[in-house]
């Protein structure tokens, strides 16, 4: 009974509303984190973030824009302006209530959210090092910190991005903010969860855009000239230098200051420098004047075509240079959070296991297959061949036959030849000898004829046989005696073949 009791009370324990919401909203959890994890895809680990919050500070404004796309087409989707005090920065609390009013409130889960910062927080310094220490170049940074900057290692944040190398040293560059001043955005938009993953500077955003603009004064190859970049803004002018695709400097002018902006161009352009100018459409600057003095021509970025749905403003080139900067891999991306290291992105141990398996079976096909194939290659020839056996033995047959009429044949011609050749021999002889010869018997050979008779004069048998059209070589081979009883002599001459006109 009490058992009884027990699963009850655990059954109304379960089912209870409120435990039971608990219970699947951590079983939901469990489920998605598992599907995660066996159900990720290779190509999004590698895939670039599609959407991206950019957060750009100056003096008296910032801005926040949400572009989405990818580096080949990019669209702006929200844009939004915060104005305050002229000569001020605007404060972390502001920021964090104009991002939370213009995204309403909507989380930024998957967002890619970059933070540009002006020039005046950054420190951006060129040097160069041992080319040895090239595979761990962020350690001899933070080592050279303090020598390079006001600052020690622990006091900014920083990055870096190669202008030249070669066996002996590695030309960089170095570009550095204090953690004091970026601190309290970076903690204030984390609370509201929006965690910023980039964090660069405003003036690296415009050379980001110099360098993968397209249009009439856009370089195909900026990697491999110098660049000159005036910004014409709110109270100030930027001279923005850069070489070969890496800004190396930043200098602030008055805005009524043409002189001073002038004597910098002069001394810093050279026959491989591209000289653009960017000017703020709201403010009443000296920009015409300046480019009509300027010793080289110049490029107005308003001439320069984005790879943007819209068209390109001035209010978008900010936001869109740093996005592109991300995610274009032409050169290395500046993020000064990553303290100059690069993190590269691996597969979960689970997808590599799971590929690892589904390639041993992958594999083992693919040598299987060829194997497979010979044999059944094998299999096909040998039911040609089984097919042809008869065809083959018949005419194994016919080649024994034909052999041997080709035997006989030639046996027969020998035959037929020696007759013909016997029966020559024995007309020219009954021709050429005299008629008081008489032959007693004749041998004949391969090679020669043994001829023995009796003759009145043996003597003159010789020189009418070596006459002869079928002798040569003509000789006694014994004695020549008289026969007292015939009256005769008796002679035995041999002599050899001469080759005939008829014979080959």
């Amino acid at each position: 009974m009490s058992k009884v009791k027990g699963l009850v009370s655990l059954f109304k324990r379960f089912t209870n509303p409120t435990d039971t919401g608990i219970r699947l909203a951590g079983l939901r959890r469990f489920v998605y984190a598992v599907g995660k994890v066996f159900l990720l895809s290779p190509f999004e680990l590698t895939r670039r973030k599609r959407r991206s919050l950019v957060i750009t500070i100056e003096k008296g404004w910032a801005q926040a824009c949400i572009i989405k796309g990818t580096p080949s087409r990019y669209a702006v989707v929200k844009k939004n302006l915060f104005k305050c005090l002229e000569n001020q920065y605007p404060s972390a609390e502001e920021l964090e209530y104009f991002i939370g009013m213009m995204t309403e409130g909507k989380p930024a889960k998957g967002m890619n959210i970059i933070l540009t910062v002006p020039k005046e927080w950054c420190v951006v310094k060129t040097t160069e090092l041992p080319a040895v220490v090239l595979d761990n170049i962020s350690s001899a940074i933070s080592f050279e910190m303090d020598n390079l900057t006001p600052f020690s290692a622990e006091e900014v944040y920083y990055d870096y991005d190669i202008i030249s190398m070669d066996r002996q040293t590695v030309s960089v560059a170095i570009y550095t903010v204090r953690r004091q001043m970026v601190a309290p955005y970076l903690h204030s938009f984390q609370g509201s969860g929006y965690r910023v993953s980039v964090l660069t500077f405003n003036p690296l955003s415009l050379v980001r855009v110099c360098m993968y603009a397209r249009g009439p004064g856009a370089s195909k190859d900026l990697t491999k000239k110098d660049v000159l970049l005036l910004n014409f803004m709110q109270g100030k002018t930027e001279l923005i230098t850069a070489e070969k695709g890496v800004l190396t400097s930043v200098h602030a002018f008055r805005s009524d200051d043409i002189n001073g902006v002038l004597s910098s161009v002069r001394d810093k352009v050279g026959d491989n420098t591209i000289v653009f100018v960017n000017n703020d459409p709201t403010v009443d600057t000296t920009e015409e004047a300046v480019r009509a003095m300027l010793p080289v021509a110049t490029t107005s970025m308003d001439e320069l075509s984005l790879p943007l749905k819209d068209s390109t403003t001035y209010d978008l080139r900010l936001p869109i240079g740093a996005v592109m900067g991300v995610n274009q891999k032409r050169k290395k991306s500046v993020n000064m959070l990553s303290l100059g290291m690069v993190v590269k992105k691996k597969l979960p141990i689970v997808v590599t296991v799971l590929l690892l398996l589904l390639s041993i079976p992958i594999a083992i096909f693919h040598m299987y297959i060829p194997i497979w194939q010979d044999e059944q290659a094998l299999i096909e020839l040998d039911k040609q061949i089984k097919a042809l056996k008869p065809e083959v033995e018949k005419v194994e047959t016919l080649k024994k036959e034909i052999s041997a009429m080709q035997d006989d044949l030639t046996a027969l011609n020998n035959f037929h030849g020696k007759r013909r050749l016997t029966l020559d021999m024995l007309r020219e002889l009954t021709t050429v000898l005299p008629a008081d010869t008489w032959l007693a018997r004749l041998t004949i050979t391969d090679k020669d004829i043994m001829v023995e008779g009796y003759a009145p004069t043996a003597s003159v048998l010789l020189s009418v046989l070596e006459n002869s059209k079928y002798f040569k070589d003509v000789g006694t081979s014994a004695t020549t005696y008289k026969d007292l009883r015939l009256g005769k002599e008796r002679f035995q001459i041999k002599a050899g073949f001469k080759q005939t006109p008829d014979e080959p």
